[in-house]
């Protein structure tokens, strides 16, 4: 196996060059615990409408249908700094814990999971995460990898902020 060029490490041991040619997930997380309960924090997540106000990591967010509740099948058209516009839909909704979505273009699916868990003394621990699939997913990571986890990273500290604010 051939090492990876400098400033570019080698992942789950596949040489660099293989990377973008793989067809399962490349994930990204990030988990953060705030003070705030969690239907407090659920309340600020699950106000989607509300994002691009708080989130410094969403320029605008408009959803397709007018009036339609959030919900599994939903979809939404969502601009962020540095990327293309894309429409996300929702593919799993669990009241007071959290959502899945999922976005797609032509070689790669891109799936955002939003979770919450209580902690012991009443708190909550969110946990973002972003999964590429498909062909191009390696490809998507290395693109866009380090600006996803720059971007989780903001969501997270932005929604315990807002919860406990």
């Amino acid at each position: 196996m051939r090492s990876a060029p400098r400033g570019q490490p080698a992942e789950r041991g596949r040489p660099w060059n293989e990377r973008w040619r793989t067809t399962g997930g490349m994930n990204l997380e990030t988990r953060t615990t705030t003070n705030a309960a969690p239907e407090r924090v659920w309340a600020v997540l699950s106000d989607l409408d509300a994002w691009p106000e708080w989130l410094p990591t969403v320029d605008s967010l408009e959803r397709e249908e007018s009036g339609r509740p959030h919900e599994v099948g939903a979809a939404y058209m969502v601009k962020q700094p540095r990327l293309p516009r894309a429409r996300w839909v929702i593919t799993d909704w669990r009241v007071g814990e959290g959502f899945v979505w999922e976005s797609e273009t032509p070689g790669a699916r891109t799936t955002g999971t939003h979770d919450l868990a209580p902690t012991a003394d009443g708190g909550t621990e969110i946990v973002l995460g972003v999964e590429w699939n498909g062909p191009l997913a390696g490809l998507a990571r290395l693109m866009f990898g380090r600006l996803t986890q720059r971007y989780i990273d903001a969501e997270s500290a932005a929604l315990a902020e807002r919860a406990t604010g």
